[in-house]
Formats: structure tokens, sequence, C-alpha cells
């Protein structure tokens, strides 16, 4: 799973969410019967749970990302890629195969 929400992003989404699980959790004891209250505490809970993950599902059906560099993989296993600007060892041999 890739991280492709921001730091902003997350703490505006845990916010919202928080507000979201309060609210419907006052409707729910309030009109006793259900009625939104539920809907708005799952929808509370799921923000929550981006802002925790970093991760937002419609943000990948976009391609998009809030974060200031390309999304990546959480656990990423390091390169194995060869460093560049090494050159080959001389073999001291010119052009010609004769010993320089």
């Amino acid at each position: 799973m890739r991280r492709n929400a921001g730091s902003l992003d997350a703490y505006l989404r845990i916010a919202g969410g928080l507000v979201l699980l309060a609210w419907g959790t006052a409707r729910l004891v309030r009109e006793k019967g259900g009625g939104l209250g539920p809907v708005l505490i799952l929808l509370g809970a799921g923000r929550v749970a981006q802002g925790l993950t970093g991760y937002c599902a419609l943000l990948e059906v976009l391609g998009t990302t809030t974060t200031r560099h390309a999304p990546r993989e959480v656990a990423q296993p390091p390169s194995r890629a060869p460093r560049r600007g090494r050159r080959p060892a001389a073999t001291g041999m010119g052009a010609g195969g004769e010993q320089a």
C-alpha cells in the first residue's frame, strides 16, 4: 500500500473524521433509533483510518497524490542497482591491444 496523502491532508482527515464521529454519536444518542447517526460514525471512522494510514483509495484511482514527493511503497527493499559513475578498471592496453 502506498502512502499518497501528505501530512497536512492526513491531519485534516483525522480532524474531520473525529468531528463526524462526534456528530454521529450525538445523533445516535439523541434519536435513539439510528437515523443518520450510524452513517456519520462510519464515514468518520473511515476518514480517521485514512488519516492514520496516509492512504486514500480515491486519490489512487485518480492517479494523484497530496505528498510532496512521488508515492512510495511503505516498506521498500534496498536497491541492488549498480552505482552510477563507476568506470571499468583500466587494463593498460592500447587501442591495438598493445601494452601502453
